[in-house]
C-alpha cells in the first residue's frame, strides 16, 4: 500500500527535526554551564560573573521565544506557517533579534553583543546573535543560534560553524 504524499512528507519531516547536536538538548543546567564555559574561553578577560549571566538567560530566553512564538519544529516549517500567518514570529532575524535585545540588556563589561548574517540576499539567509570578550574580532567569537533548533540554543565558534557569518549592521 502505498502511502499519501502528505503523510509521506510529515514523517521525513519529523525524522529530519528529530537530530540535534550536543549542545541543544539535554538538561537544561548542563547546557547553560556548556555554554557558560565556551563564553569563558573566548578570552581570559571574560568575566565569570558576565559568562554565568550571558549563558543562563541565552538559554532561558530561547526557550521563553519558543513558547511565546508557539514554534512548531523543524524551524524551516515554523517558517511556513510564519509566511502564510498561522504564526506570527519566528523568522531567524526575530529570534536573533529578540535574543540580542535581551542579552543586551544584560549590560555586561566583558562580553559584546553582536549580530551574524550568512548568505545575505538569497533565499538562504541566515540571521544569528555572535558574542565576542570585548574588543575581540568578529571571526573569534561564538555563533548563540536559537532558530536552528526551535529554541533549543545552538552555539558554535563563528570560525567553526556551517554558515559563512558576517557582521549584520541593525
Amino acid at each position: 500500500m502505498r502511502l499519501p504524499v502528505n503523510i509521506l512528507y510529515m514523517v521525513v519531516l519529523a525524522s529530519w527535526s528529530s537530530g540535534c547536536v550536543s549542545t541543544c538538548h539535554g538538561p537544561l543546567v548542563q547546557r547553560e554551564a556548556a555554554l557558560e564555559q565556551q563564553i569563558c574561553l573566548l578570552s581570559s578577560n571574560v568575566d565569570a560573573n558576565d559568562a554565568h549571566a550571558l549563558a543562563t538567560v541565552a538559554c532561558d530566553y530561547s526557550l521563553e521565544l519558543r513558547r511565546q512564538y508557539r514554534v512548531v519544529p523543524p524551524a524551516i516549517l515554523h517558517n511556513c506557517l510564519v509566511k502564510i500567518g498561522v504564526r506570527k514570529r519566528g523568522y531567524c532575524y526575530q529570534w536573533a533579534d529578540d535574543l540580542g535585545a535581551k542579552l543586551d540588556s544584560l549590560a555586561t563589561d566583558t562580553i559584546d553583543i553582536q549580530y551574524g548574517i550568512a548568505r545575505q540576499g538569497t533565499w538562504r539567509t541566515h540571521c544569528a546573535v555572535i558574542i565576542t570578550a570585548t574588543n575581540q574580532s568578529f571571526n573569534e567569537g561564538l555563533v548563540l543560534d536559537a532558530w536552528r533548533f526551535s529554541g533549543y540554543l545552538y552555539w558554535r565558534r563563528v570560525k567553526e560553524d556551517n554558515y559563512p557569518w558576517m557582521l549584520r549592521n541593525r
